[in-house]
This record gives C-alpha cells, sequence and structure tokens, in this order.
C-alpha cells in the first residue's frame, strides 16, 4: 500500500496526563472492502478467504 496519513497530535481527554496525546487522522477519502482485500492479497499479508 502506498497512502499517507496525515493527523495532528491532540490533547488525550482519557487521562490525567496533560502530556499524553493522540494522534487525530485527516480524512483523505474511503477504501471498500474489497479494494482492502485485494492489496492484502496482492502483498501477501496472510489474509486468507
Amino acid at each position: 500500500m502506498q497512502n499517507k496519513l496525515r493527523g495532528w497530535l491532540a490533547d488525550n481527554s482519557l487521562t490525567a496526563d496533560p502530556k499524553d496525546r493522540i494522534l487525530v487522522l485527516d480524512p483523505a477519502g474511503d477504501a471498500g472492502l474489497e479494494e482492502i482485500y485485494k492489496e492484502m492479497l496482492e502483498e501477501d499479508t496472510g489474509l486468507r478467504q
């Protein structure tokens, strides 16, 4: 897969640690399950039907 993820760090409101952050991803489109399965099979990730 040749995709890049874009995102930014935001405060993690689930912890009391003020230094804790989470990555919030910037939506860049969508992919259907068929496309995902096809790419995984091409890379032989071990996915089997």
